[in-house]
């Protein structure tokens, strides 16, 4: 039975013969885990039954500034801290829900297309599934900080639900 079928299996509730599982790891783990088994292949050999992917912005480098990220909603993320892999958003993109002209970015329909492919190339005897990661509490909170959002979010949850429904409907095709 390959890992797919596992999973399938186990989605449909039947019985497998192992626990179908998954395990991710930051980047800082993997290297970590790569040095305390002196196993390059690790990752691979671990036999995790998911080839997982999650679409949350695509951070880029910010040239001249080695650690910093700007993602596609123009919140930057300096990972020079302890997190390597997600950082920490430094300002705050919004600062009134209530009062900005933030735009949503246009999702790049024809890149996220291509990450699927690529998925579907590379999988294996895995189970793909994709995601996106940062989509509500997170993606508000790493416009506007963690102090500000909650009390702004309630009031002005419904003027967010269009470009989410859009989202939704446009990649799902």
């Amino acid at each position: 039975m390959t890992r797919r079928e596992l999973v399938i299996a186990a989605l449909e509730h039947r019985q497998t013969p192992v626990l179908p599982f998954h395990m991710e790891f930051t980047e800082q783990a993997l290297q970590n885990l790569i040095a305390y088994t002196g196993n390059p292949n690790i990752e691979e050999e671990i036999g995790s039954c998911l080839y997982y992917w999650q679409y949350w912005g695509w951070p880029t480098e910010i040239p001249g500034r080695p650690g910093w990220f700007r993602d596609d909603f123009g919140v930057e993320w300096d990972r020079n801290g302890a997190d390597k892999d997600i950082g920490l958003p430094q300002e705050n993109v919004i600062e009134d829900l209530e009062d900005c002209d933030y735009q949503f970015p246009v999702l790049d329909e024809a890149r996220l297309r291509s990450q699927y492919q690529y998925m579907m190339e590379h999988k294996g005897d895995r189970f793909c599934m994709a995601g996106f990661g940062f989509v509500m509490f997170e993606r508000l909170w790493s416009l506007m900080g963690m102090k500000t959002p909650w009390p702004a979010w309630w009031p002005a949850r419904r003027s967010w639900m269009p470009f989410w429904i859009g989202f939704a409907t446009t990649t799902a095709t």
